[in-house]
């Protein structure tokens, strides 16, 4: 999905992402230029990631991203 999104983003033109969105039985809840839905797309997106990471830490641990800690050393 990664690959298939940023092909398609390398294909547009930049006046393009400032064009209005079109029209959907159901309309975003922001924005209204495609630029502005890919810009809340990965602000939407990091914020579910954010609400995992959170989850996972109740639920089993810290992730620690393959980070040291001082007290690690």
């Amino acid at each position: 999905m990664q690959q298939k999104s940023l092909a398609i983003l390398a294909s547009l033109q930049d006046w393009e992402l400032d064009q209005p969105l079109e029209l959907t039985p159901t309309a975003h809840p922001i924005a209204t230029t495609k630029r502005e839905a890919i810009d809340w797309n990965i602000k939407h997106t990091m914020y579910h990631c954010g609400q995992l990471g959170l989850i996972k830490r109740v639920v089993d641990q810290r992730h620690d991203f393959g980070l040291r800690l001082d007290s690690d050393t």
